[in-house]
């Protein structure tokens, strides 16, 4: 039986305990995430993206060339770039990309799929079609975590609310799968699905696909804030978050020799970016995670370095002496889930360091 790692085996995102624990002892962080410009193609009910700011202007190129000289600097090895919208509707993705590569470090895109399948979106803006896009990407070695919920293309518009949408995320699919990205020994591509009611029959399926084509399944619960906080019809029950959990386990253990841990919100892994990382939104603002919309102070006015040393980081490093509630005395915390996901915790208790709220090891919650 294999042990899963306690973070995604995505090239770049693979961190083990031993990395983690030498990041913290020496006060270095690993990994940086960036927000690029705040424009996106779809209308996910399931987002949590809050970026919205009238005193500083969006970072120019030049900002993200000293960033990631001032990251490579403190020792970063991998920049993940995550939104503020979608990736890859700003121009300058590639650019940024080769810095990245030049620097040696790693880079990771969350992409919502569309540019691989659709030829005409993706010469609007980078003046190649969607495989030429896709060979860019293999060059520079990028890893993919892209957005996939459904088999089914009516669902797949449905949950990324933009109808045609799912037929061009399955074209993208199936070009990445085409041009072999998924053939390295350590996975370059993943698949990002949320658990709601619309796509839990199919979810069994979408995970042993996953693992069938050494595919990452980056599969996750709905986080109840920005769009999603709005949409109440795509929550599943914390019975049924912990059913479908246990489910995952049993495929894993009987047909792919895998076991883990089973405690939300991601299925298989764990969040502990928290130990090692930090986030600069596409305003230039420090924030702990894409999950906590608190701003801790801006690229503008202070450089990497202090800011790796905000007062708030340094607390959410040493989360083991401040957590709170319940997530403070279970057997599990540190040795299992890493006190769960801190965004959740933190939109039900209005503190960072409260109680997990949909973590069903903890009886109180369990509904």
């Amino acid at each position: 039986m294999i042990k899963q790692s306690i973070t995604p085996t995505i090239d770049g995102l693979n961190f083990s305990l031993e990395d983690i624990q030498k990041s913290k002892s020496e006060n270095k962080p690993m990994l940086l995430t960036l927000y690029t410009k705040g424009v996106c193609n779809l209308k996910c009910p399931s987002c949590f993206i809050e970026t919205e700011d009238k005193q500083f202007k969006e970072l120019t190129i030049e900002q993200y060339y000293n960033i990631l000289d001032e990251a490579k600097e403190l020792g970063i090895k991998t920049i993940k770039i995550s939104g503020a919208g979608e990736p890859l509707l700003d121009h300058r993705i590639f650019h940024i990309a080769k810095y990245i590569q030049k620097l040696g470090m790693q880079c990771v895109i969350y992409t919502n799929g569309t540019f691989f399948g659709d030829d005409d979106l993706s010469y609007k803006i980078h003046k190649l079609k969607a495989c030429d896009l896709i060979k860019n990407i293999l060059e520079l070695n990028i890893s993919i975590v892209l957005k996939y919920n459904s088999f089914k293309p009516d669902i797949q518009d449905y949950l990324v609310g933009v109808k045609g949408a799912g037929e061009k995320i399955q074209k993208g699919l199936n070009n990445l799968l085409k041009m072999d990205f998924n053939r390295k020994r350590t996975s370059k591509l993943a698949i990002q699905s949320i658990l709601t009611p619309y796509n839990i029959e199919e979810i069994p399926e979408l995970y042993r696909f996953a693992r069938r084509n050494n595919i990452f399944p980056y599969f996750e619960t709905v986080l109840k804030k920005g769009s999603a906080s709005e949409n109440s019809n795509i929550y599943l029950t914390n019975n049924q978050i912990k059913d479908i959990f246990l489910q995952l386990l049993e495929i894993d253990k009987k047909e792919f020799h895998i076991e883990w841990f089973p405690a939300p919100s991601f299925v298989g892994f764990f969040c502990t970016e928290l130990y090692y990382g930090m986030l600069i939104d596409n305003f230039g603002y420090l924030k702990p995670c894409a999950g906590i919309h608190v701003q801790l102070d801006n690229y503008n006015n202070k450089s990497l370095k202090k800011l790796w040393s905000n007062d708030l980081l340094i607390k959410l490093r040493n989360v083991d002496e401040n957590i709170k509630g319940n997530c403070k005395d279970c057997v599990h915390r540190l040795k299992s889930c890493f006190y769960g996901c801190r965004g959740d915790a933190f939109l039900n208790t209005n503190d960072i360091f409260g109680a997990y709220h949909e973590c069903w090891w903890n009886k109180e919650n369990f509904i």
